[in-house]
């Protein structure tokens, strides 16, 4: 017996359909095409979650919801109204920080903070002012038969991509341990510099994804390393402060983060980069690498790592 109703307010429909469609949207170009690392900051660093988790259950939720705003929209708008106020809330801070790309489409559809907030917020003021919880007959008890369907849509991102598996193979005799990592097959890897204080050089999962792994046998210490993307605007910003204090007293090594598979990389750093005494650069990924250029650090006479900086503010 489906629950009486009342008629929704005129363009209650309308307003609904096109703010579940557009996280849809989203929510798609994420999963096919997009990375943790399109993440805003708060939720790459959520202490709890791994960020490929962050990202796989991100999809899922907004998928999610969507579907419930087409077969359940009593709930579906109520919930489509929270979302759209944690979105609001996630851009202001990433404002306030200076991104120059929201990541809600993925980072092939770059899209500026506050032009995401405008039209977020158009569409809550909509679903608000036309009462869009209004609009069907069904009540939210009955989400109860589309269980199924919701862990279908939750359970998918996360085989839709996969992460590169790094590993520590200990020898039987010896006791001596080597860093392995595996990328056949995979899309994606996530780097923790901060884990990355007091470690030998050699024993860095960065060191795996060298093009060359051979070649940090060349990094000569102490050096001072920077990891930098083309297309990063604060790692031009810091090659420009070293450009007025240049580091003098030890070599610099530069390492290119590469860009993600299919991405238009616009080049702000070539001509400004530092002279370096060698150049290193990580083997392409499809989805790229999750790490917030530019990065330094050094290595000292003993090839620790030391003075770990993430440069993400």
């Amino acid at each position: 017996m489906t629950a009486p109703t009342t008629n929704p307010p005129s363009g209650a429909r309308l307003i609904l359909t096109l703010a579940a469609l557009w996280v849809a949207a989203g929510a798609l170009f994420k999963l096919f095409a997009g990375t943790p690392a399109d993440l805003p900051p708060t939720i790459q660093e959520f202490p709890l979650l791994r960020p490929a988790w962050s990202f796989r259950l991100a999809i899922g939720i907004e998928l999610s919801i969507v579907i419930l705003a087409f077969l359940r929209p009593r709930c579906g708008a109520k919930l489509l109204i929270l979302m759209f106020i944690a979105f609001d809330l996630l851009l202001m801070q990433m404002m306030r920080s200076g991104d120059s790309s929201c990541g809600c489409f993925g980072s092939k559809v770059p899209i500026e903070p506050w032009m995401m907030m405008v039209i977020d917020s158009v569409l809550l003021a909509g679903l608000v002012l036309r009462r869009s919880w209004r609009v069907g007959p069904e009540e939210c008890k009955s989400i109860l038969k589309l269980l199924p369907l919701f862990a279908l849509v939750l359970i998918y991102p996360w085989f839709k991509f996969t992460e590169a598996k790094v590993t520590i193979q200990v020898d039987e005799d010896t006791g001596e341990e080597t860093l392995v990592v595996e990328t056949e097959g995979a899309d994606w890897h996530h780097f923790t510099p901060s884990q990355w204080q007091g470690k030998m050089i050699h024993d860095l999962d960065l060191v795996g994804f060298f093009e060359d792994p051979s070649v940090v046998d060349m990094i000569p210490p102490p050096a001072h390393v920077i990891l930098y993307r083309l297309s990063c605007e604060h790692c031009k910003e810091h090659f420009e402060k070293l450009m007025v204090t240049p580091i003098v007293d030890r070599p610099i090594v530069l390492v290119e983060i590469p860009e993600n598979e299919g991405d238009e990389v616009t080049d702000v750093v070539s001509s400004i980069k530092p002279q370096a005494l060698l150049e290193i650069k990580l083997k392409p990924m499809p989805r790229g690498y999750g790490i917030t250029t530019p990065v330094t650090f050094d290595v000292d006479d003993l090839f620790t790592v030391q003075n770990v900086t993430e440069h993400s503010e």
